[in-house]
C-alpha cells in the first residue's frame, strides 16, 4: 500500500497541543486528501507515516502516480508546516521533513471549523443538525466530532437566548458538560468570564472586548430563574366542594403601570365541605422580564381567582423582592353579579331581527356594506348598543357561518368564541386548548351569549380535532411495539395496556386500553403537530395487567415516522406466593438440601424444574410437601390439586410432569386443569428501548409543554 512518512519537528520548543498531519494529490485546480494522521502533543520532534490506496487518486498525466503534497497544524492553529510538491510521486514517499511555524494571524478554533463545515452543510443552520448529519460532517471534515458537536450545542444556545454562538462554543470548549443553558447558570460569574478570556487566549474563539464579555455575562444573568411561590386558602370555607381551578398571576409593579411576570394555573377540585380548603402555587420568572431598577430586583405582587371568579385575592406589594419569596394568598368569596336572562340569547335574538330584512341572503355572503345597512336597521332608538357595536356582531355572525361551511362545528360555537375575545382567524383558533375553548363557550352560554350547546360540546371538540388534522395542524402516527418478557425473552400476549400520555394536561393523560395479541404486539395511534420535529416523540406509561393483577408498569417514547417494530423487555412483578422462603414450607433438612441446589424461594424452585429431574424418585415426597404447603397460600387451586397430590406421586417421567406440574409453575399460575395463558414472572420497570427526545411538542396548539391527547379518534 502506497505511503508517505517522515519526521515533524518545531522550531518553537515543544508542541503542547495535537498535531494533524494530511496528504493530499494536488492537480492543477483541485485537490483530493489521500489520508490524515493526528499525532499526540508533547513533543518537539516525531516520525510519522499515513498510508493511503492509489484508488484515492486520479492521475491526470496518465502515468497511475499521484502529486503530492503534506501539510500540518496544531489543532490551534497557531502552527503550521507544508512540503514543496513531490510530483509523480512513488509509492513510498520516505524522509520528508515537516518543520511547524508560527502562524500570522492565524483564525481561531471556531472560525476554522466553521469555515471548514459550511460548504458541506448545504446552508443548514447548526442548530437543526441532527445526530446522523453531525457524523456525516466528521467523516467528510477533519473536525472532531466533538467539536462539531458544541457548534451545535452553541448555536442552539444562541437560538434560544440570543447569546453570541462564539461565547457558547468558548464556554462549552473549556468547561465541557452538561451543554446545557441550565449547566452555564449554576456556574458562578467569575468563573464564566476568565473560561471566555482562556479560550480568546487558547485561540479557541475570536477577540472579544470588555464590554462585549460584560454584555453577554449580563444577557446570561437576565436568564436566571427567581420564585414566587405560597399557599392559598379560601374564606369563608364553602359548604361544597370547590370544583374551579384558581388562577395566580404574579405581577412586577411600577409607579404607574404593572408587567405580568407569570402565570400557573392550580387545577381543582379544593377541600372537603366545610373544610378550609388549601391550594399551593409556584411561578417562575426571570431578571429580563422586568427593568432593572431599584437594585436590579422586582416589586411583587400577587393576585388570585378561581376561574368562576366566585373567590378573588390580592397580597400586597412585595418591594426588592429576593431570588425566592413566599407570598401566601387567601381567596375572599365575591357576591357574583345577577345576569339577568332573557328569553332569548344574543345570538338568537340577533338572528330572529335579521330574519325580515336579510332577504334570505346566507350570512356568510353579508358584504361590508351590508354590515352597515343592517346595522343602522337594527339599532333601536334609545338603545345602549351603539352601532360600532352592532356592526361588530353582524360581522362576528358573518364569520361564524363562513367558518361553519369549512369545519363541522355550529355556527353558535363560533360566535360565542369570537364574543369572549377569542381570534376571528380559524388558524389562531385551532391552535387554543380544547380546556380553553370549552371555558369560553361555558361562559357565553352564562352570559346568554348563545344558546344553550352544552350537549353539543364533546361533537364540538371532535371536529376541531379533526380540523387540525385536516388542515395539517395534527398529523396521525402509529406506534407499534412487541412486549418481551425479560427473562424468557418470549413475547408476552394476551394481556390488557392502559395507557397513559405523561405528555398531555393532566385531565387528558387517561387515553384508554388497547390489547395486546398473542405475539406481543400492540398498536397506538396518536398525533401530534403538523410543525413537529421529524423525530419528536410521545411520552407514554403502559400499565401491562390481565384478569387478575397488574403485572408491570413501563414508560416509553412514542416516535413519529416509526420505520421499525419497538421491542420492549419487561420484568413482571413476582407474586408473593413466588417470593416465600422454603424455610417456611419444608423441613430444616429439606430446606438445605434444596439451598445447596440453589433453590431459596418458591420462585427458585419454579424457574429450576430441571434441577428436580436428577432426584430420585423417593424424593418426590419432599415436593409433594411443597406443593401442598404452595397450596395453603393459594385457596383456589387446593381443592383441585390435593387430590391428585393424595392419592400419590408416580415417578414424574411418566406423566410429563418435571417441565410444569413438578417445577410447581403451572400450580402457581394456572393450575392443572387451567389452559389460559399468563405471563412469566418479574418485577419492575423494563429498560426503554425507544430513546426520548427531549423537545416536546404543542398539545393541541397549546402553550409549551403541553402535548396533544394521544388517542384521537380520526374525524368520519
Amino acid at each position: 500500500m502506497p505511503s508517505v512518512s517522515g519526521i515533524i519537528s518545531t522550531t518553537s520548543g515543544v508542541v503542547n497541543t495535537d498535531v494533524i498531519i494530511t496528504a493530499y494529490d494536488v492537480d492543477l485546480i483541485n485537490q483530493h486528501r489521500l489520508g490524515e494522521i493526528t499525532l499526540q502533543g508533547s513533543f518537539s520532534s516525531q516520525s510519522f507515516q499515513i498510508r493511503y490506496s492509489s484508488r484515492q487518486y486520479q492521475s491526470a498525466e496518465g502515468s497511475g502516480t499521484a502529486d503530492i503534497q503534506i501539510r500540518a497544524s496544531t489543532l490551534d492553529g497557531l502552527l503550521a508546516a507544508e512540503t514543496a510538491i513531490i510530483f509523480n510521486a512513488p509509492d513510498e514517499v520516505t524522509d520528508v521533513r515537516l518543520e511547524l511555524r508560527p502562524v500570522e494571524n492565524p483564525a481561531s478554533e471556531f472560525e476554522r471549523l466553521v469555515a471548514s463545515l459550511t460548504p458541506l452543510m448545504e446552508n443548514a443552520s447548526p442548530a437543526d443538525l441532527t445526530s446522523a448529519q453531525m457524523a456525516f460532517l466528521a467523516r467528510d471534515s477533519r473536525e472532531r466530532r466533538s467539536r462539531i458537536f458544541t457548534w451545535h450545542e452553541a448555536a442552539l444556545l444562541t437560538r434560544d437566548t440570543g447569546i453570541p454562538v462564539e461565547a457558547g462554543y468558548g464556554w462549552w470548549r473549556r468547561l465541557g458538560q452538561p451543554h446545557t443553558l441550565a449547566g452555564l447558570l449554576d456556574q458562578d460569574e467569575s468563573l464564566l468570564r476568565s473560561t471566555l478570556v482562556g479560550a480568546i487566549r487558547s485561540n479557541i474563539i475570536p477577540p472579544l472586548t470588555d464590554d462585549q464579555i460584560d454584555n453577554i455575562l449580563a444577557q446570561l444573568n437576565g436568564l436566571r430563574t427567581r420564585i414566587i411561590f405560597g399557599t392559598f386558602t379560601f374564606d369563608p370555607p364553602s359548604q361544597d366542594l370547590i370544583e374551579s381551578n384558581v388562577i395566580v398571576q404574579a405581577f412586577d409593579r411600577d409607579f404607574r403601570s404593572e408587567e405580568l411576570l407569570g402565570e400557573v394555573i392550580v387545577p381543582g377540585p379544593f377541600g372537603l365541605p366545610g373544610s378550609s380548603a388549601t391550594g399551593d402555587y409556584r411561578i417562575e420568572y426571570t431578571d429580563a422580564q422586568f427593568q432593572q431598577n431599584e437594585a436590579r430586583t422586582a416589586d411583587i405582587i400577587v393576585r388570585a381567582q378561581t376561574e368562576d371568579a366566585l373567590y378573588t385575592a390580592e397580597s400586597t406589594t412585595l418591594f426588592n423582592a429576593g431570588p425566592e419569596e413566599r407570598i401566601n394568598l387567601t381567596l375572599i368569596a365575591t357576591e357574583p353579579p345577577e345576569v339577568e336572562t332573557p328569553d332569548l340569547s344574543e345570538l338568537e335574538q340577533l338572528q330572529a331581527d335579521l330574519e325580515p330584512i336579510r332577504e334570505k341572503v346566507p350570512y356568510a355572503n353579508f358584504t361590508d356594506d351590508d354590515l352597515q345597512f343592517l346595522a343602522q336597521e337594527l339599532r333601536q332608538p334609545n338603545s345602549r348598543t351603539d352601532l360600532a357595536t352592532l356592526e361588530q356582531r353582524l360581522n362576528f355572525l358573518r364569520i361564524a357561518a363562513q367558518h361553519e361551511q369549512t369545519i363541522d362545528v355550529p355556527l353558535a360555537a363560533f360566535y360565542g368564541w369570537f364574543r369572549q375575545s377569542l381570534s376571528t382567524d380559524l388558524a389562531a383558533l385551532l391552535d387554543i386548548p380544547n380546556a380553553r375553548l370549552q371555558t369560553a363557550l361555558e361562559t357565553a352560554i352564562r352570559e346568554a351569549i348563545i344558546p344553550d350547546i352544552t350537549a353539543q360540546f364533546p361533537d364540538i371538540l371532535d371536529a376541531i380535532r379533526a380540523g387540525r388534522i385536516e388542515q395539517g395542524r395534527l398529523v396521525n402516527h402509529r406506534f407499534v411495539a412487541q412486549l418481551v418478557n425479560a427473562q424468557t425473552n418470549q413475547p408476552l400476549g394476551n394481556i390488557l395496556a392502559d395507557v397513559t400520555d405523561l405528555d398531555a394536561d393532566p385531565d387528558d393523560q387517561d387515553s384508554g386500553t388497547v390489547t395486546v395479541d398473542g405475539q406481543g404486539l400492540l398498536v397506538l395511534v396518536f398525533v401530534l403537530p403538523g410543525a413537529a420535529p421529524a423525530d419528536a416523540s410521545r411520552h407514554l406509561q403502559l400499565t401491562l395487567r390481565d384478569e387478575e393483577r397488574t403485572l408491570a408498569t413501563v414508560e416509553v417514547d412514542a416516535v413519529a415516522n416509526q420505520t421499525e417494530v419497538i421491542q420492549i423487555p419487561v420484568t413482571i412483578e413476582l407474586t408473593a406466593e413466588e417470593q416465600t422462603p422454603i424455610r417456611d414450607l419444608a423441613s430444616p433438612a429439606l430446606t438445605t438440601r434444596l439451598s445447596d441446589l440453589g433453590i431459596a424461594t418458591i420462585d427458585d424452585l419454579l424457574s429450576n424444574p430441571a434441577l428436580l429431574e436428577e432426584e430420585v424418585d423417593d424424593e418426590l415426597e419432599f415436593v409433594k410437601t411443597l406443593v401442598v404447603g404452595a397450596l395453603r397460600r393459594i385457596a383456589r387451586f387446593r381443592k383441585r390439586l390435593e387430590a391428585r397430590l393424595d392419592a400419590g406421586f408416580r415417578p414424574a417421567a411418566e406423566h410429563g410432569l418435571f417441565a410444569e406440574e413438578v417445577g410447581l409453575r403451572l400450580v402457581l399460575e394456572v393450575g392443572l386443569d387451567d389452559p389460559s395463558v399468563r405471563p412469566a414472572d418479574g418485577v419492575g420497570v423494563a429498560e426503554r428501548e425507544v430513546h426520548r427526545i427531549a423537545a416536546r411538542v404543542l398539545r393541541d396548539g397549546d402553550k409549551a409543554r403541553h402535548t396533544a391527547p394521544l388517542l384521537e379518534r380520526p374525524p368520519h
